[in-house]
């Protein structure tokens, strides 16, 4: 049945909802009871273990639901083989722009932090020492989680919106990208890592590439817990410093060429962004979202 665009952005709200909505009850129990897990489990990696297989679980029944639900209401096709080709190159050089900007924004937040004395920076990863909680860790971090948010970002979002516009689609999916990682630290970072994805997603019509970005970013952030030898660090701190340099290049040339890049993907048929804030669902998920940063800024002061 044909549903208008009114109701296609209520479902696309609602089924980020059902995740955040799972994410949190999990991790409530599970944060709630952390003082009797690590009586009983007497070890602090076991906790986490538990917030990685919550995550699992979360992303599992958020997938189900929303699969089960919308996918026939969006009338949703995902797709996974590239429709159009990307050089190498040009592959290459948005990864290092969204990467590299990640690095700088999460880099300008400890100096923030730093300066003014207060907490802006996200907590690290903690993973034990054990292989099951390094397997774990991986799985989550690396595989699980990339697939399930570009299928919810990328494909649920960003390929039902497209219909009413590229530009349209890759600004509602960036910013919804970003703000449901609830943190100041990491929004502004994660929206161009987002804008990166959206954009090679759009431009080549696949899911795939934007799973093997995600992939990618979330390999190379979490990399340290696995090596952590004092000639690894040395080579990797470089290894970032020089990405960080070709991202702030990278951005500056994104800057002069803005207006080309939004008008080769906006249409005078483009919806408005605030359209699609004018349902219920899309409000309370704006609420909610921007609540928790704020929540999140609060507590770091």
């Amino acid at each position: 049945m044909y549903q208008t665009p009114k109701k296609r952005f209520t479902y696309v709200s609602v089924s980020i909802l059902i995740y955040y909505l799972f994410t949190l009850i999990s991790t409530l129990i599970i944060s709630s009871n952390a003082a009797h897990y690590l009586y009983i489990f007497r070890d602090l990696s076991a906790i986490f273990n538990l917030l990685y297989l919550s995550m699992l679980i979360s992303m599992l029944a958020a997938f189900l639901v929303i699969q089960l639900g919308f996918h026939k209401k969006l009338s949703l096709q995902l797709r996974w083989k590239p429709k159009e080709k990307m050089c190498v190159r040009k592959i290459l050089l948005c990864f290092l722009f969204g990467f590299g900007m990640n690095i700088v924004f999460t880099l300008l937040s400890a100096l923030i932090s730093d300066t003014l004395s207060i907490d802006l920076t996200e907590q690290s990863l903690y993973m034990g020492n054990n292989a099951f909680s390094m397997i774990l860790c991986f799985l989550t971090v690396v595989i699980a989680a990339p697939i399930f948010e570009e299928y919810l970002f990328r494909g649920i979002v960003l390929m039902t919106l497209q219909r009413y516009g590229q530009w349209f689609a890759i600004a509602i999916s960036s910013l919804l990208f970003a703000l449901m990682h609830g943190s100041i630290s990491q929004a502004l970072g994660v929206f161009f890592l987002g804008f990166v994805i959206s954009y090679v997603t759009v431009k080549s019509g696949s899911l795939l590439i934007g799973i093997l970005f995600h992939m990618a970013n979330n390999l190379l952030a979490i990399l340290p817990l696995f090596i952590t030898s004092e000639l690894f660090t040395t080579i990797y701190s470089c290894c970032l410093l020089i990405v960080l340099v070709i991202g702030i290049v990278l951005f500056i040339l994104f800057l002069i060429r803005f207006k080309k890049i939004k008008s080769a993907l906006i249409s005078p048929y483009d919806y408005p962004i605030k359209a699609f804030f004018k349902n219920w669902a899309s409000i309370t998920l704006l609420i909610i979202l921007s609540l928790s940063i704020i929540i999140s800024f609060i507590q770091a002061i």
